[in-house]
């Protein structure tokens, strides 16, 4: 029985553990790990599509946005192969592609013990209950997908366009590659060189420049970063150095700014200069207090809550009473709300242990920002 397996390289480790796993099995699986970029990959990629037995999706956040992850999915599903989706984190059901749904879906979370014992059964009942031997006599009818262009080639061609860049396009450019840096895909080196031809733009904006000049520093610093001793850990890493990316948060400079003039307690936004902006912690229940748009406190005529679960969807609550659901995703910086009528929101967000500031802006200027605090 040969196995296709595909994945994002985020689960590169995961999908070489299950390879050898299954092949204990005497099952052949075959992953693209040894093959470069290039038309030559990409048609044999199709090749060892046309011919496994079974199409194996490693289902998860990156994966369900991996271009080429996409095209090989829709290429099994035009060549009417058999397909396993293994789901290994907590991507919500309303986001997953629908031939995954109608098809055997098996939970493989790195936290259970069983997964494979569960990879294994699922296995077994698909051999039960399919036969080996699949009609190939309309392959050569099913269109073949273009080689998708990388993230990284994407992002670059971009960067190194021709024709001036508008404020809107540098703010999707740097949201971009900071979701890149932080899915931890791609070599640092390679994101370096982006960030780069990025800042030598000459219709670079200065808050944008500042936004690069930080996150070559994180690379710098990540690449030369000595492992800290149980001492080092529990020292402040905010050191209010302007000028470094540990130390200086313009986004939270913007947002004391803003609010001083309308807190009750003038000392309150200061005291998070010294305390740590954690994305994780936005997990959690939220009321808004108050908002503040183009320096004016505006007045809320209702009570207002958000709920951020595990499952990536938030939850809006008016007076008490839900009134939608979206699903959400984030990186240090920003977070994305998807709305189910593909409507969607990019605000900036800093997340303390009890307080939330939500950040909007406009032309990189932030315009509006709303305070919450943990229910």
């Amino acid at each position: 029985m040969k196995l296709f397996i595909s994945y994002s390289r985020a689960q590169v480790e995961e999908v070489k553990d299950i390879s050898e796993f299954l092949g204990y099995l005497d099952y052949s699986c075959w992953f693209d790990h040894k093959l470069g970029a290039g038309t030559e990959w990409w048609n044999e990629i199709l090749k060892q599509i046309r011919e496994c037995d079974i199409f194996l999706f490693v289902l998860s956040k990156e994966s369900n946005q991996s271009q080429a992850c996409m095209a090989e999915l829709t290429y099994a599903e035009g060549l009417g192969k058999y397909m396993m989706g293994l789901r290994v984190d907590d991507l919500s059901s309303s986001f997953m592609p629908p031939v995954l749904k109608d098809n055997n879906l098996t939970s493989y979370r790195p936290d259970d013990p069983k997964r494979k014992n569960l990879l294994v059964k699922s296995l077994r009942e698909l051999e039960q209950t399919k036969p080996y031997v699949h009609d190939k006599g309309h392959y050569d009818q099913v269109p073949t997908p273009p080689m998708p262009i990388s993230g990284l080639s994407k992002l670059h061609s971009m960067v190194r366009k021709r024709e001036n860049l508008t404020m809107e396009e540098q703010k999707d450019l740097l949201f971009e590659i900071e979701l890149l840096l932080d899915r931890k895909t791609e070599k640092p080196e390679n994101i370096d060189i982006i960030l780069n031809d990025f800042l030598n733009r000459n219709d670079v904006n200065h808050y944008i420049g500042k936004r690069i000049d930080a996150l070559r520093n994180k690379l710098t610093d990540s690449d030369t970063e000595e492992p800290k001793t149980e001492a080092s850990k529990s020292e402040p890493q905010n050191t209010g150095n302007p000028g470094t990316f540990t130390g200086y948060d313009a986004m939270l400079e913007d947002i004391i700014t803003r609010l001083t003039p309308f807190e009750s307690n003038p000392n309150a936004l200061q005291a998070y200069r010294t305390q740590f902006h954690n994305p994780q912690n936005v997990y959690a229940k939220w009321h808004l207090d108050f908002m503040i748009e183009n320096g004016q406190k505006v007045p809320l005529n209702a009570s207002y809550d958000m709920a951020f679960g595990s499952n990536q969807l938030v939850q809006y609550f008016q007076n008490g009473k839900q009134t939608q659901t979206a699903g959400f995703y984030f990186n240090n910086e920003f977070m994305t709300i998807q709305f189910m009528n593909g409507a969607q929101n990019v605000f900036g967000f800093r997340c303390y242990g009890n307080r939330l500031f939500l950040t909007f802006y406009y032309n990189y200027v932030m315009f509006k920002v709303e305070s919450y605090s943990r229910i």
